[in-house]
């Protein structure tokens, strides 16, 4: 157990060949010993101060557990294995819930943004694909799985988005998704498993399978 220094976030971890990738940071509450049944949030910026929280108003606290923290920055970092300094960081102005390295690119969930698909050695090629452009209200992409040359994007309030992504930087809508809330997917076989709440978990077939 310890530390890797250069890397940060603690939602989505990838291993790529010698290199190790993370991103996201996640809420907490902890019990504040000094003042008697109050809970006290963990800040996660320095600069914010520590408020308490009455036990009896939890409603109106911070998210705890492994919710997303909602931050107006965030950053994919990624660090050698074998060389630890050897680093890359990749800033945006908005929080990475999940991505995935394909080949060459890195592909970025941007919350209620879509995605940003870009050349992990030469970033300025890059494109982002709105989730807007092809759905009303998508809410925001909650998680990135790949099969292949597809990509299945899990979105809060769509369901999930189809895309062939053997071009990258041009992905092509196989499918626009539905109305359907996700909150987290992943491939089983010829399956995707679909955590959706109502029912607990829905099964869809792959496409082609």
């Amino acid at each position: 157990m310890g530390i890797v220094e250069g890397l940060e976030g603690a939602v989505s971890l990838v291993k790529d060949g010698h290199w190790l990738f993370a991103s996201g940071r996640r809420t907490g509450l902890y019990w504040s010993h000094g003042i008697a049944c109050l809970l006290t949030q963990n800040a996660s910026k320095q600069d914010e101060s520590i408020s308490p929280l009455s036990p009896m108003n939890t409603l109106g606290g911070p998210a705890s557990g492994g919710a997303v923290l909602d931050e107006a920055f965030d950053a994919i970092t990624a660090v050698n294995i074998f060389d630890p300094a050897l680093t890359q960081n990749y800033a945006f102005n908005t929080v990475v819930p999940d991505f995935l390295v394909y080949g060459d690119f890195i592909i970025a969930a941007v919350d209620s943004h879509g995605l940003v698909i870009f050349n992990r050695d030469r970033p300025e090629i890059r494109t982002t694909f709105s989730l807007a452009s092809i759905v009303e209200n998508p809410g925001n992409v909650v998680k990135l799985t790949r099969k292949g040359t597809i990509l299945f994007v899990s979105a809060s309030q769509a369901g999930v988005i189809v895309l062939d992504i053997r071009d990258p930087v041009n992905p092509v809508v196989l499918s626009a998704g539905n109305q359907q809330t996700i909150s987290a997917a992943d491939i089983y076989k010829d399956r995707l498993i679909a955590a959706t709440g109502k029912p607990t978990l829905s099964v869809l077939q792959l496409p082609h399978a």
